[in-house]
Order: C-alpha cells, then structure tokens, then sequence
C-alpha cells in the first residue's frame, strides 16, 4: 500500500496532519468496527494499516518509530543448545482508539512458528524479520522481538555462555579414576579422570559450552560428577532370576 492508497482509503486529500488522520480514522471505524459488523475485519485491517503509514510519514524522523512488542519464548536447554522449530502464540494488536479518553484495544492471538538457532542464551532479545529469528537491532523497528526464558531442567542448566550438566559415572571410576563415556550435548564423549574423584565433584571442558554467536563468546561445558548406582544381585537373586527366565 502506497501513500495514494492509504489517503484514498481514508477520505483524505493532501495536505495533512496528525489530527486529521485519527480524525478520519475514527470517524471511518464506527462502521467496520469487528463488534458491529463481523464481517469487516479484511476492511479494517485495510484503515488501520492506512492510518499507520500515513501517521509514520507525517512524524518527525525522531519519533516516527514505535517500540516493537516483546514476548517471551520459554524453551528447554536442549532447545537453546540445539534450536529447531517451535510453534507459539503473539497477540497482534488491530488498533487502538483513543475517543473521548477512553482506550479501547482490539486484538488477536497468532500462532506463529519459529526456527531456533543453535546457542540461545537467557535473556537474549531475537526479532522477527522475514520469517526468521536474528538478533535485534538497536534500533525499534515495526516488528515482533521474543525475549528468550530458558526453563530450569534437573540435569542440565544454562548459565551465561556455559553449560552445566550432571553425568553418572561408576564407583569404580570415581574410586580409581581412568576412563568413561559420558553423554553431553554434542553427543557421547571419552572423559579422563584422576582418581579417587568424590562423587558431585565438577569437570571442565573448556570451549565444549554454548557455541559462539552473534556478540556472544562460546561457552564451556561443566559435567558435574555423581556416582553411579549400580545393582547388585545375591545368589538367591541370581537363581530366581535365572529359573524366570529359563525355567
């Protein structure tokens, strides 16, 4: 929609103001508000989209931008770690009337989905921009931001750049050290240890944490330590075991 449309749409002629742009705005919404006519929405879809074109152009270049909105996207640490697609909902404002001081907001919510990249951190602000999920700019642009909410999880967390996890690892290991497997977010890793290792003991492997991204610097990756439990069978276990399966 260009300029000529949106005046057109509007009932107005150049040249024009603030004023008289909410003016005819509100004196055109009356007759398609959703509440009187239902069938009305592509319409009014159409003068509000005229009325914010025509309200940018008419600002001062200082304040002819409007804060985005922000929502916040809750994710699990594998999802920050790893990304993928998300489906959630952003509530789309219609408009805003102001009329006879009174604010009255029409809006919707929208499912939207979204593809993660790998490495979020907490806290992070991403905008919508093309479909995509980048970093914000400094400046506010005419979109839709989310502001990254990692949840708390009882074997991994997301602190800054880091990942902390907590892996079993056997008795014998810890009592003796040498080597293990453990699992982590890049997949099964060979780990060395020192022995004797107490159990909730932690193990840094530096650079193996969030990747870097953006303005951020990658992470490293604590593996906190715990003893294994391993079962144990008496003769009796074992023979009734055995007489289960084989007898």
């Amino acid at each position: 929609m260009n300029r000529t449309d949106a005046l057109k749409i509007l009932g107005l002629c150049d040249p024009i103001d603030e004023a008289r742009i909410k003016a005819a705005f509100r004196g055109r919404v009356k007759d398609v508000h959703p509440d009187i006519n239902p069938t009305s929405d592509a319409l009014l879809r159409l003068m509000i989209m005229a009325r914010d074109i025509l309200l940018q152009q008419s600002a001062p270049a200082s304040v002819a931008h409007h804060s985005p909105a922000i929502t916040d996207l809750v994710i699990t640490p594998h999802q920050a770690i790893h990304g993928g697609e998300i489906v959630c909902e952003i509530p789309v404002t219609l408009d805003i009337i102001e009329q006879d001081q009174t604010v009255q907001s029409l809006s919707h919510l929208r499912h939207v989905s979204l593809c993660l990249p790998k490495g979020l951190r907490h806290d992070e602000v991403l905008e919508l921009k093309d479909g995509q999920l980048c970093p914000a700019q400094s400046q506010p642009a005419h979109t839709h931001n989310f502001q990254i909410k990692i949840i708390l999880d009882e074997r991994i967390t997301i602190a800054g750049n880091d990942i902390w996890m907590t892996v079993d690892v056997t008795p014998d290991i810890l009592k003796n050290g040498g080597q293990t497997m453990v699992e982590t977010p890049d997949g099964t890793r060979s780990i060395t240890l020192q022995g004797p290792v107490k159990s909730g003991s932690s193990l840094k492997l530096a650079g193996a944490g969030l990747p870097a991204r953006a303005d951020f610097k990658a992470g490293d990756l604590h593996l906190r330590l715990t003893e294994k439990e391993v079962p144990g069978f008496n003769a009796a276990n074992l023979l009734t075991r055995f007489n289960a399966q084989w007898g």
